[in-house]
């Protein structure tokens, strides 16, 4: 584009280049220290949902795995979803348990009522956006790797940003009309715990 002389809007290209994204999934999975976390999201409109899991190689990569991923344009019961986002978190056993406050109340409440409220994280603006601009990092240096999820991969691809405080970025869920960017924001909500919570 820049040869040709053909330019596009920078809010219309996603935060996280594809390309780059690409080149940091796993061949194989590296060994892995203890600590690890979880981090969901569903979307406001209750179509798509995706669950994180993470934890940090030996190496000192920070690694990714979608450990859930649910897309229903009929709408997804929350209840279920909240037993669902449960089993998951019985299985991984996190340190920490990081959601959006506005979108993820209620598997909140099912979670704090079966033991797990110390470990749970909500979630605001800010530290979305911070997490945001510690994956661009990440991304940008290759200390971050993933597992390639198909899921994941095109909900980055639809995450663009929108200026947040002080010349931040946050992922911005109203511009998206081609789907779901729950992955995304699970994800910048996930790098956000282990660079400030976690102390990766």
């Amino acid at each position: 584009r820049e040869h040709l002389g053909i330019w596009t809007d920078s809010a219309d290209l996603p935060v996280i280049d594809p390309a780059r994204w690409a080149e940091l999934a796993l061949e194989e999975q590296p060994d892995l220290e203890p600590s690890r976390w979880v981090t969901f999201d569903l979307a406001p409109d209750r179509r798509a949902a995706r669950v994180l899991g993470f934890g940090k190689a030996t190496d000192g990569r920070l690694v990714v795995s979608v450990l859930d991923s649910i897309d229903d344009p009929l709408g997804i019961d929350g209840e279920l979803y909240a037993q669902r986002v449960l089993g998951l978190v019985i299985n991984f056993d996190p340190d920490l348990i990081g959601f959006d406050r506005l979108t993820g109340a209620h598997v909140e409440q099912v979670l704090a009522g079966q033991g797990w409220k110390a470990r749970l994280r909500p979630l605001t603006g800010a530290k979305f956006s911070n997490g945001l601009a510690s994956l661009d990092a990440a991304v940008r240096l290759g200390t971050l790797a993933h597992d390639g999820h198909v899921d994941l991969e095109d909900d980055l691809g639809r995450a663009v940003g929108k200026p947040f405080g002080d010349g931040g970025l946050i992922f911005s869920r109203k511009s998206v009309s081609s789907g779901s960017i729950a992955g995304a924001v699970a994800l910048a909500g996930g790098v956000f715990l282990a660079t400030d919570e976690l102390t990766l």
